[in-house]
């Protein structure tokens, strides 16, 4: 017990104020304070949290301390050093002593998650539309960093090796669309977005068990991994052959002069060592209004990458991507409310509406949008102008234009597209 001269000691917890990761200081009545461990769980570096154990003198005084209360204090703080040591046993990874539990690790496959390092091309804004449009699905949105990378074993081995490729983008922006992999082995596996993926309607698992492929290393946007689903055994695997693989033959096989995390996809699914979709979609604008088929059903699944190259097509300012996502996430959802909302009530039915096996219209039509945007030609010609306005209007997209040329075999070759 804690003796004052006066009057009672009175809990506010905002009184806590972080000099020092994990070191909270207890501000004392007139001029003393004293600097203390966190005793009873706010370790985690996050100055959201306050210490649930805090107290502030609310008189003038020197506050005093019996040899009972110091006994108990080492007590407590050699309980919440073995409560540490215990968590990093039980999950066999070290590192994670900083961060809540249950922000790292779980195979509820309701959860998506989003790697963000700010390393200069971050945006912080974006990231929040991230949240809210996914959240809004219902889904469990969970944001991680590199401090989620480094529970993975192989951490400091793979990030220096990565840190060595060819890039011309920045190192750290490069490094850490690297480490995300690891870091979605270290929390259990599951689905990773790219923070500038809107979601308009792919709903989550209808029992949070459920991966596509059987949990293999999938990518839904062809081989650009906006939006990725695996096991934790499959994040592992992947990384370790992005570590492993001769990049001088990525390269080449790819025919580019440097190499990222997309470029090694590229690499992997000519190699067949990973899955790909078409789940996510072109440009929002490539849509029809209202966004259903002709049964008055609502397409899906309706997610979109607003990628760099995407904000380009578009003509948006760079500087206000979170802007761009709002304002077509609000309008598509204004006007698929028009359409009949697509029901399920098991993985099955699940699979069917939003990954079926056989692509639905408006998958196929997106899959030969962009095989027709990157390669042009043939991949143009491969869907009539009814199929391909079943989805995509006249007059958008490479396609669209094609079908309002009365589907033109002499398509001409469409600019190749930096789809990061």
């Amino acid at each position: 017990r804690h003796t004052f001269p006066c009057q009672s000691l009175v809990p506010t917890p905002a009184s806590v104020k972080y000099s020092a990761p994990h070191r909270p200081v207890i501000k004392m009545s007139p001029s003393t304070a004293t600097e203390t461990s966190s005793l009873l769980g706010n370790n985690r570096g996050d100055s959201s949290h306050t210490s649930p154990v805090t107290f502030r003198a609310v008189c003038d005084g020197t506050p005093t301390v019996t040899s009972r209360t110091r006994v108990l204090m080492a007590t407590l703080l050699g309980l919440a050093a073995l409560m540490g040591a215990l968590r990093t046993y039980r999950n066999g990874f070290g590192g994670l002593e900083r961060l809540r539990m249950e922000d790292w690790y779980t195979t509820d496959r309701c959860t998506v998650y989003a790697y963000f390092e700010d390393q200069g091309m971050g945006d912080g804004a974006a990231m929040e539309v991230w949240r809210r449009t996914w959240a809004a699905a219902g889904w469990k949105p969970v944001v991680l960093d590199e401090r989620h990378a480094a529970a993975h074993p192989n951490y400091e081995e793979f990030k220096g090796k990565f840190a060595t490729y060819p890039t011309t983008n920045p190192a750290g922006y490069e490094v850490a669309c690297y480490l995300r992999h690891l870091a979605l082995a270290a929390v259990g596996g599951g689905w990773l977005c790219d923070y500038d993926l809107f979601n308009v309607n792919l709903a989550p698992p209808p029992k949070c068990d459920w991966l596509p492929n059987d949990g293999a290393l999938t990518t839904h946007d062809s081989f650009v991994p906006a939006l990725t689903s695996g096991t934790a055994a499959e994040y592992t695997r992947i990384a370790v052959e992005m570590a492993a693989t001769d990049v001088n033959v990525v390269m080449a096989a790819v025919q580019v002069a440097m190499v990222s995390d997309m470029i090694f996809m590229n690499y992997f699914e000519q190699k067949g060592t990973i899955k790909t979709r078409f789940t996510t979609l072109t440009a929002p604008t490539f849509i029809r209004n209202p966004p259903c088929d002709e049964h008055g059903v609502e397409f899906a699944p309706m997610v979109f990458h607003m990628s760099h190259e995407m904000m380009s097509f578009l003509n948006a300012d760079m500087g206000n991507r979170a802007g761009v996502m709002t304002q077509h996430y609000e309008g598509l959802m204004q006007s698929k409310a028009q359409c009949t909302q697509l029901t399920f009530d098991n993985n099955s039915d699940y699979a069917n509406s939003f990954f079926p096996e056989t692509p639905t219209p408006m998958q196929h039509a997106y899959k030969v949008e962009f095989q027709c945007a990157h390669d042009g030609g043939e991949a143009c010609n491969v869907m009539t102008p009814e199929e391909i306005n079943q989805v995509i209007p006249p007059n958008k997209g490479a396609l669209g234009q094609d079908a309002l040329q009365q589907h033109n075999p002499a398509a001409p070759m469409h600019e190749k597209f930096n789809t990061e």
